[in-house]
């Protein structure tokens, strides 16, 4: 359609995002050692994701708080985010004492969201991960079974969606540390430094302040390593030029 003189094309960057989470899972000791789950971070090619497998209709963001809102950007995402960087991958599977890579057990739904499916993007993954002989072990199943294992602290890595209820910082980053912290065996204590950043960027007045405290809860999430935004989609419609509102 965007060759069609008569069309033009808009799109609108949403708030979804799907992204992989990878709990520190007693099941594998592998994956409760943090450098393990960063070489993950630094092994998968996400422009090729996105240039790929959605047409790159899409944006990234550094962690759990989409770009748009205040504190998250693609040039952060640049700047500190997980990007694709295999001789890093390497050194740190040496560090965490894997050398030869590891294995894991990567669940997800036969379904797709935002025009891409989970088994496509588990795929992608699978390969990229490989390079550095991180094998992925790919359970596909039925999307109730996967969010049950996920949502129960039982799968050792999975591939799902976020929809925001509203546009509020705090939503996304109070249920990283709850909830979503839980799911991926990430103990919070009251008086982590994460949650004081947290709070203290959501009480902030200060625009340009509360940015920076973002900045610093996205750093942590970063060095934390257990969620990896992969997708936020950019929602596009086709219209014909020879429709007009009227006033």
């Amino acid at each position: 359609l965007k060759d069609n003189p008569n069309i033009e094309v808009k799109g609108a960057t949403s708030l979804d995002f799907i992204y992989m989470a990878v709990a520190a899972s007693p099941e594998n000791p592998a994956l409760q050692k943090q450098a393990a789950r960063q070489a993950i971070g630094y092994a998968i090619d996400y422009d090729g994701i996105i240039r790929n497998l959605i047409g790159a209709a899409a944006v990234r963001p550094v962690s759990f708080l989409p770009v748009g809102v205040n504190g998250s950007t693609e040039e952060l995402t640049r700047q500190i985010g997980f990007r694709e960087d295999l001789p890093r991958a390497r050194r740190l599977l040496a560090e965490a004492g894997l050398p030869d890579g590891f294995s894991f057990q990567l669940a997800y739904g036969n379904a797709s969201i935002a025009g891409v499916s989970y088994q496509s993007l588990a795929q992608k993954i699978q390969a990229d991960l490989a390079r550095v002989g991180i094998r992925a072990e790919l359970a596909p199943m039925d999307q109730v079974n996967m969010r049950t294992q996920y949502l129960g602290g039982r799968a050792q890595a999975v591939l799902t969606f976020w929809n925001p209820p509203a546009p509020e910082n705090l939503l996304w980053a109070a249920a990283t540390v709850d909830r979503v912290a839980r799911r991926v065996h990430w103990d919070v204590p009251p008086d982590a430094p994460v949650r004081k950043v947290i709070a203290s960027a959501a009480a902030e007045r200060d625009l340009a302040k509360a940015a920076e405290l973002w900045k610093q809860y996205q750093q942590m999430m970063v060095e934390q390593a257990n969620h990896f935004v992969l997708i936020q989609p950019v929602y596009q419609v086709a219209v014909r030029k020879s429709v007009r509102s009227e006033e």
